[in-house]
């Protein structure tokens, strides 16, 4: 691991906004909410190792690490968020501010599940409190993403793409059953409240159990190969929290949604009978990398990577 330079950073913490739905969705649903504070570990942990342990990083990631998460810590998973400063201490020196952008998102995300799990607020008030709690989001411009939707070239096309999910094929798997949990979660209405938080936590035990050739294969996630770069994250964490680069019309985005495929992100989110039917076969291979334009139109030849 390289020295991190001289360095100056402005970024700051900022808590919830105060509301009386706060941690509603903690209280409600405990299962779900542990889960979601493994999921902290494993992003932690990997960013921490990607970075301290370049050259042992597969062996500790593939094999350790995973086996950990999947054979015991999802298995009962930490009642309180984890502090990721402690998790990851060299990370979060060398880039603050990816860091406290991901904490800002995932305070975004645990709001939003309160909003949706109290149930003493009818359908008006929760479209308010969703209105407030998003100005407070984009209150923090240094931290928040663009509310501009972006093509995949983001992830799929800078020079180190690929590389994690090529080299650690096991935790990006993992990861990405982490994004399918909570999308399951996000998209469930109050008509699925229940069953909602019910069907996130069981799709993602499942996922996390089947066959590699059975995880969601085209979510969203960073790819890189040199985490010790400090100038290369920061232009990575701006790309995403500016309104230009790489933007893609909405339309556009949900144009490429559509030929991703929903077989291959895990199935529907909301639908998911109890009865947990077999995960979706997906209908690309794996490191499938799709290229679309601005409009969302595939453009050139699409690749497949081999891990």
């Amino acid at each position: 691991m390289r020295p991190a330079a001289s360095q100056w950073s402005t970024v700051y913490e900022q808590f919830y906004l105060q509301a009386p739905h706060n941690f509603a969705f903690r209280r409600t649903y405990q299962a779900a909410d542990r889960l979601f504070n493994a999921f902290d570990y494993g992003h932690a942990i990997l960013y921490e190792v990607l970075l301290t342990q370049p050259n042992r990083a597969v062996e500790r990631l593939e094999s350790r690490e995973y086996d950990f998460l999947t054979e015991r810590l999802l298995g009962v998973p930490p009642r309180l968020p984890a502090a990721e400063d402690a998790i990851e201490p060299m990370y979060s020196r060398l880039a603050p501010e990816a860091k406290m952008m991901f904490e800002w998102a995932h305070l975004l995300h645990r709001q939003a599940y309160d909003i949706l799990a109290d149930a003493r607020l009818t359908r008006v008030e929760q479209d308010s409190a969703m209105a407030l709690l998003e100005s407070y989001y984009f209150s923090r411009r240094d931290l928040a993403f663009s509310r501009r939707p972006k093509t995949m070239a983001l992830m799929q096309e800078q020079p180190y793409s690929l590389a994690f999910r090529t080299n650690y094929p096991k935790f990006n798997g993992l990861i990405w059953a982490y994004h399918s949990a909570g999308g399951a979660l996000r998209a469930a209405d109050r008509r699925h409240e229940c069953g909602g938080a019910a069907r996130g936590h069981n799709r993602h035990g499942r996922s996390v159990s089947a066959d590699d050739d059975r995880w969601p294969g085209q979510l969203s996630g960073a790819d890189a190969d040199d985490w010790g770069d400090r100038a290369e994250i920061l232009k990575a964490a701006s790309a995403y929290r500016d309104d230009t680069t790489e933007v893609v019309t909405v339309e556009g985005w949900r144009k490429i949604t559509t030929m991703m495929g929903l077989q291959n992100m895990g199935g529907p989110a909301v639908g998911f009978l109890p009865a947990l039917p077999a995960l979706p076969t997906p209908t690309v291979p794996r490191g499938f990398v799709m290229r679309h334009d601005k409009d969302g139109n595939p453009i050139g030849e699409h690749d497949h990577h081999e891990p």
